[in-house]
């Protein structure tokens, strides 16, 4: 019976820890926590996001990074990487991570936002609107993507459009 409760428990540990989804990170990032940290997908991403908020942007990058190497289709830190990215100007770098997520799920919403206010950013405002107007066709009327549009276009020097929108 022991031999029995022996080989259980070896085959739990096993079958834990092979399938666990956890992985290090580097000392950058670990440092904060005070000790060499194991995050799962999602806690890694909720990591990043809160340095991203916090302005501590490089050490959000490397973590969103780091969790695009172990889950390339983590929508979420490919938005975020894209995000971080235009927030240093890094614009080509910014939509290759949404063409990313795009790639794979076309209509998702944040994504698409994302996209649009690079577009902006970036002072490419036809693009802007051509992105807005992409977004509508996956959600038609949401708010967020026409006020975006408007914005696109009042950028872009087209006055009247942009107002016909927003009234």
């Amino acid at each position: 019976m022991v031999g029995k409760k022996l080989i259980f428990d070896f085959l739990v540990y096993v079958l834990f820890y092979t399938s666990a989804v956890i992985f290090f990170i580097p000392d950058s990032v670990a440092r904060e926590e005070g000790r060499c940290s194991i995050f799962s997908d999602d806690s890694l991403y909720f990591k990043a996001r809160n340095l991203a908020h916090s302005g501590e942007t490089e050490k959000a990058l490397e973590a969103a990074l780091i969790l695009l190497e172990r889950n390339p289709l983590h929508h979420d830190a490919s938005v975020l990487a894209a995000r971080l990215y235009s927030w240093e100007r890094q614009f080509d770098s910014a939509r290759y991570y949404i063409k990313n997520v795009t790639d794979h799920h076309p209509g998702y919403h944040d994504a698409m936002s994302a996209l649009i206010d690079i577009e902006i950013w970036d002072g490419n405002y036809l693009q802007a609107v051509e992105a807005a107007e992409n977004a509508l066709s996956f959600h038609p009327g949401d708010e967020e993507f026409m006020f975006k549009k408007a914005r696109g276009l009042f950028y872009g020097e087209m006055i009247s459009e942009a107002t016909e929108i927003l009234e």
